[in-house]
């Protein structure tokens, strides 16, 4: 009987009302296995949806369900939030821990199963169940544990299972694929001969290290395999295995018997990143002859142009388009965002930015580079792809924690206030910052995210630079940002609610003028006496140090001294007054000229010491992370704070205590 008569005749019994009474010795419900041809797959899953919509017309005396085995396992990872673990779980551990890892979560083989309870629970009365999905199932799951556990469950309701294999009334054979490693040699070697004329035959096998992970069992399937096509085939057919990282470094099998099967394959290819874009120039950026010569002539036209456009100011290389030619086939991309992107892909992956089911670099940069090149596709000669689009890219790979603070920015009025759907400039800077967030090879500073912005040849780099600017005022009010320096970090959740924290510490403005004249009396100007250059420096004199009104030290009570005025000073910093204090002080004048920036960095170093002072927020998932790098701010900070300190001593203004006015310059530093 053929599939098509047997599944009529599957209809027709269901129909009877015997088929739902109970039967047999025990008075147990029918347990009915319908076994087909693998091959008859999509056929069967037709006639089950056909009689499944026929059913809910109504007109039955039944009621069909329809459980899809491979769904509900999937549906339960997903609500478990199981599904990226488990691809990072394969990764590390190879599909075998896969295997048991699930089948232990939903207890499979127990007789409180939670398929059996999730069909248990959604089976009416009076109704019929239809198991499918035994084959995408496989191996997670096995036939017949759902079977034995359903029939100890007691479920009162008949049902069917659809089997692709054969149910010989003792034993279930899944695909009908019980053969021998050497009968599947010889069945290739009998395809290879049908087909004559030399022909070949290529088996690829992709990702073999995930494959064999640690179960010895797997590598010496696969060496025999090699083996016996080796010696059937007599070289006719290939295997081909792939890895995305370094098959010896994540495969876990010991001692010598790995290389055993290496020595089975005599040819291997190392593609690391930076071969990755040839491959994306030649599958994703490939173009006519004449695109070709169109790109050639606009870069000979733009050439100045596009180089003071596209300048970055750190140290690590960034390539830039060599000539011509170069600039026809990395179009519409710039060359230094294919080691930019790797770096960015390593960092994100190294930083717990993503779930590990990001793959491991070249693949997930083919991806992201195609998927920003076709958002483009239909825009003018010209554009170049910013950076911020590989963002768009990434998104669904991203924890919560980072792709949360983009997306609540969608609805901060203050960033967002003609609430776009997207192409938000303030957003697409602070795509840009989260990117190279953790990357070494770039500094986050002015001149360096606008290059990164750059959207079109004939952009205005300074026009472009001021909206940056503005677009991180904005971010940093709004504390998704925060400037370090000169550069610029993108703040996760974690970091929002520190520096929340950090922000409330109480620094006094005497704490941060004690600060000032440690740095100043410490490190910048160490001297203590003045040596009087007359006499061969015979004479030296002790002077008294203080910064505003705060003296450095307690009982000084030299004749003279030395005293620096920052702008937070709080009396009159008019020349006449400041003649009459110097004079009647006894001291020397110093006053800084108006910018206090590192008045603003040692406040900010105060906070950060404060806050790691109490150790508070530990139950911060990430807290032990984001102290290290608050104390490595604060050694920033500091460093800020000393630089700009003795740039603004260079520039300040002196009164001698004759009277006499110093102009601004290195000589009232030097003369201090």
């Amino acid at each position: 009987m053929d599939l098509t008569a047997r599944l009529d005749a599957m209809e027709a019994a269901i129909k009877k009302p015997s088929f739902r009474q109970s039967s047999g010795k025990a008075n147990e419900i029918n347990y009915w296995i319908f076994d087909y041809p693998p091959e008859k797959e999509l056929e069967v899953r037709e006639r089950i949806e056909y009689m499944k919509n026929k059913n809910q017309k109504g007109t039955d005396e039944y009621q069909l369900l329809v459980f899809d085995l491979y769904d509900i396992i999937i549906d339960f990872l997903e609500r478990k939030n199981f599904v990226a673990k488990c691809c990072d779980f394969e990764k590390k551990r190879g599909f075998g821990r896969i295997v048991k890892a699930v089948s232990n979560s939903m207890k499979v083989s127990e007789n409180d199963s939670l398929i059996v309870q999730y069909i248990q629970e959604n089976t009416p009365e009076n109704a019929i169940v239809f198991l499918t999905g035994v084959g995408k199932s496989y191996p997670l799951l096995r036939s017949h544990n759902v079977l034995n556990n359903l029939h100890q469950s007691y479920l009162r309701a008949p049902v069917v299972m659809f089997f692709p294999g054969t149910y010989n009334e003792q034993e279930l054979i899944l695909f009908n694929e019980i053969i021998s490693i050497e009968d599947f040699a010889r069945r290739v070697k009998s395809y290879i001969d049908r087909k004559g004329n030399n022909h070949h035959v290529v088996f690829l096998v992709d990702e073999i290290g995930q494959y064999i992970g640690e179960d010895s069992k797997l590598m010496l399937n696969l060496q025999t395999v090699t083996e016996e096509l080796g010696k059937e085939c007599m070289g006719k057919a290939w295997v081909i295995v792939t890895s995305q990282q370094d098959i010896d470094s994540i495969t876990k099998v010991k001692g010598n018997d790995f290389s055993k099967i290496q020595g089975r394959f005599d040819t291997r290819l190392s593609l690391s990143s930076a071969n990755v874009d040839a491959v994306i120039k030649k599958r994703i950026l490939e173009k006519t002859d004449a695109a070709a010569q169109s790109l050639r002539l606009l870069y000979e036209q733009k050439a100045t142009i596009i180089k003071n456009l596209i300048v970055f100011n750190d140290t690590a290389e960034k390539k830039l388009y060599a000539n011509e030619t170069d600039f026809a086939e990395v179009y519409p991309f710039v060359p230094y965002q294919f080691n930019l992107l790797s770096s960015v892909l390593t960092s994100i992956r190294t930083h717990g930015a993503s779930g590990k089911h990001l793959s491991g670099g070249e693949r997930s940069m083919l991806a992201l580079f195609k998927e920003s090149a076709v958002n483009i596709m239909n825009e003018e000669i010209g554009v170049i792809v910013p950076f911020h689009r590989f963002y768009d890219a990434l998104e669904n790979f991203l924890d919560h924690s980072h792709s949360g603070v983009i997306i609540r920015a969608y609805d901060n009025s203050y960033i967002n206030p003609e609430k776009k759907d997207k192409d938000v400039f303030a957003i697409n800077v602070l795509k840009t910052l989260f990117m190279i967030k953790y990357v070494l090879e770039i500094e986050a500073n002015i001149e360096n995210i606008t290059s990164l912005m750059i959207e079109n040849i004939d952009d205005d780099r300074i026009e472009l630079k001021g909206r940056v600017e503005d677009a991180l005022k904005v971010l940093i009010r709004q504390m998704l940002v925060q400037k370090n320096g000169s550069i610029y970090v993108f703040l996760t959740d974690e970091e929002q609610e520190v520096n929340n924290e950090i922000e409330k510490e109480n620094v006094e403005t005497p704490e941060i003028i004690t600060k000032v004249s440690e740095m100043i009396f410490e490190d910048i100007f160490p001297g203590k006496k003045y040596i009087y250059p007359a006499f061969n420096g015979r004479y030296a004199f002790f002077f008294n140090q203080a910064v505003d009104d705060r003296p450095y030290k307690a009982n000084q009570s030299y004749d003279v001294g030395v005293r620096i005025l920052t702008p937070w000073y709080d009396g009159s910093t008019d020349d006449a007054t400041l003649r009459m204090m110097s004079g009647q002080g006894k001291e020397v004048l110093v006053v800084l000229p108006g910018d206090a920036e590192f008045l603003k960095e040692i406040q900010s170093y105060l906070k950060i010491e404060g806050f790691l002072r109490k150790n508070t927020s530990t139950q911060l998932a990430k807290y032990e992370t984001i102290k290290e790098a608050k104390r490595a701010e604060m050694r920033e900070r500091n460093a800020n704070a000393k630089l700009y300190l003795t740039e603004a001593l260079k520039e300040a203004t002196g009164f001698h205590r004759s009277g006499k006015k110093a102009g601004a310059g290195s000589s009232c530093y030097q003369g201090i």
